[in-house]
């Protein structure tokens, strides 16, 4: 789930665009041009997914994109 979205362009990225083009940015993932854990500036479990919001609300971190990963589930 997006709850916000940052500037159009992010670390060089066309982040807009990209987050538009949804086929396109599959095919570039699946090409291995663009590796998505790259853009994932910090993770944290769902028991800590409030520490998550908190970080993206504060513009001081670089909450490029931030995860709430259920443990149970699996991993980043």
């Amino acid at each position: 789930m997006v709850i916000g979205v940052g500037k159009a362009i992010m670390n060089n990225l066309p982040f807009m665009h990209i987050a538009l083009a949804e086929p396109p940015a599959i095919a570039c993932i699946s090409g291995g041009i663009l590796n998505p854990k790259k853009l994932v500036s910090h993770a944290s479990p769902l028991e800590k997914a409030h520490n998550s919001l908190h970080l993206c609300a504060d513009t001081r971190n670089s909450g490029t994109k931030v995860l709430v990963v259920d443990e149970q589930e699996g991993s980043l």
